[in-house]
């Protein structure tokens, strides 16, 4: 899942001369933020099944300009600089490129030391009365229940940008609320497809002869997703555009 956990970047990074390039500074922290944390793979849209690695993230220039709010041609400049500064390597398919953080590993992976540090358990310092007042008082989790979500979820900000448009896009009309539609946005948001590409298909379905009827419900837009997008893909090649769009589908 890309909405979740973190990255580590050196502080040298701001006395590099990649920090000085603005559009390879954006590019190398999106690409640090978004390439796979552990090996995996995903479906083209031509059917081929591509193997990720981790450091590694399979993507297109156009979703990248899309996300860092730059042109293609920048995106495809500042690729280039960040191979020369050593950062990455790309290779580039007809569909995707897959971009490699040169030294992922070296500075994502955990010192062992620190697992070790972080497993020892508490030195005995006598008993706390404070705590275990505390203590007594704690209600054990209904582990049986729906997962919650809270302001700050990945699932509920996408909800409220998503209700956001729809709210634009028909003021009158009565929306769900975020809580209602974070459990069916977080359906997709775990099968890998990311928020912006989210944004994307429901700005393009608004404008669609036949699926705007649906963009004011949001769980069936959500539901309804995989096929939108398959559409969007297929108006995007009759357009004459082969760049291959956001890698975002999920299999059902």
């Amino acid at each position: 899942m890309l909405n979740s956990g973190f990255v580590k970047i050196h502080r040298k990074i701001v006395d590099s001369a990649l920090w000085q390039d603005l559009t390879a500074r954006t590019l190398a922290i999106t690409i640090l933020l978004m390439a796979n944390y552990k090996d995996g793979e995903f479906v083209t849209k031509r059917g081929t099944l591509v193997k990720v690695k981790r450091g590694e993230l399979a993507t297109t220039e156009r979703n990248l300009a899309y996300i860092c709010g730059i042109s293609r041609r920048k995106v495809r400049t500042g690729l280039e600089h960040l191979r020369n500064y050593g950062f990455s390597t790309q290779l580039r398919d007809r569909w995707f490129t897959m971009i490699s953080v040169v030294k992922y590993s070296q500075y994502q992976d955990v010192p062992e030391k620190s697992a070790q540090q972080s497993a020892q358990p508490r030195p005995n310092l006598g008993p706390d009365i404070r705590i275990e007042k505390k203590v007594k008082n704690v209600i054990q989790p209904n582990t049986t229940q729906s997962p919650s979500f809270s302001v700050g979820h990945p699932s509920v900000d996408t909800a409220v940008s998503l209700l956001g448009r729809m709210k634009r896009y028909n003021p009158a009309s009565r929306l769900p609320k975020p809580a209602e539609l974070a459990p069916v946005v977080n359906g997709l948001l775990e099968n890998n497809v990311h928020p912006m590409d989210i944004l994307k298909t429901w700005d393009w379905a608004s404008g669609h002869e036949y699926w705007h009827k649906i963009v004011l419900n949001g769980p069936a837009f959500c539901r309804k997703y995989n096929n939108i997008w398959n559409d969007m893909k297929m108006d995007d090649d009759s357009n004459g555009n082969d760049d291959g769009g956001t890698i975002a589908r999920f299999d059902d």
